[in-house]
């Protein structure tokens, strides 16, 4: 009877030890995919030669484009109200 009663605990026991280890396991996967993975593909370095890019000559042309395209929406809003009259 106490040898029945022993394998009664025991394996309630193991079984609750599978349960939780297998939940540990599965929340580890879980984490693993909710992580963000990164990885360094070149360390930072400081450039040898200037970019292309001018800061004055950028500011120019969105100027222009600005103005070009400002003056033919109201060229053609004018052109517009005339036809519409």
């Amino acid at each position: 009877m106490r040898e029945q009663e022993l394998k009664s605990q025991y394996n309630l026991a193991f079984n609750l030890y599978n349960s939780l280890s297998q939940r540990l396991d599965q929340a580890k996967l879980d984490l693993q995919e909710k992580a963000l993975v990164l990885s360094v593909l070149q360390p930072g370095s400081v450039p040898l030669k200037k970019s292309l890019s001018d800061v004055g000559f950028v500011s120019v042309l969105y100027y222009r484009l600005g103005f070009i395209s400002s003056s033919g929406f109201i060229f053609l809003k004018n052109i517009y109200y005339q036809v519409n009259k």
